[in-house]
């Protein structure tokens, strides 16, 4: 819960320290969950997210007991995720926290956070400036004809042919 409950802040630019403060007050946790999500949200910033989840994780425990023989008693409450998820972490140390949230979902089905999908309406472009750029393009027009064969003003000539209509008279 608390990797998708970190997701959505990550995700949706949500800030860090209330939203930890938050995280760390879900009844859904226990002391050792509220105690390890408090001191993480004081350290965020210092070390990367992947950092914190492996060194409170099963493989870093028995990454510490292959190194040594002794293994501290208190420091076993303090493994709060599994090796798996230890694993995961500590192959993306130094990465975007994106990836550590879609390798966890890939390889253990944790669940993903919702995304707003993007507004399928089109851009409506404001009158006046539709209008003013339809000016332009009409006098582009006539430049570029300019420049190739000269200018057609048969299309501002009146109904008998004779007089031209530059829609001054109206």
């Amino acid at each position: 819960m608390f990797v998708y409950q970190f997701e959505c802040l990550a995700r949706n630019h949500l800030g860090y320290d209330a939203g930890m403060t938050a995280i760390a007050d879900d009844p859904i946790y226990d002391e050792d969950w509220r105690r390890w999500i408090r001191r993480m949200r004081s350290r965020l910033g210092t070390r990367d997210l992947s950092d914190f989840i492996y060194v409170s994780s099963e493989a870093f425990r028995r990454e510490q007991e292959r190194v040594s023989d002794t293994v501290d008693a208190q420091l076993e409450s303090i493994f709060l995720f599994g090796e798996a998820e230890g694993r995961i972490a500590r192959a993306n140390r130094g990465k975007d926290p994106l990836y550590l949230f879609a390798a966890l979902q890939r390889q253990l089905g944790y669940p993903q956070v919702p995304r707003p999908k993007p507004s399928q309406t089109e851009h409506v472009i404001h009158p006046v400036l539709e209008q003013r750029l339809q000016h332009i393009e009409k006098r582009l027009k006539l430049l570029e004809a300019e420049e190739k064969s000269g200018i057609d003003l048969s299309e501002f000539y009146s109904g008998n042919g004779r007089t031209p209509n530059f829609g001054e008279n109206e």
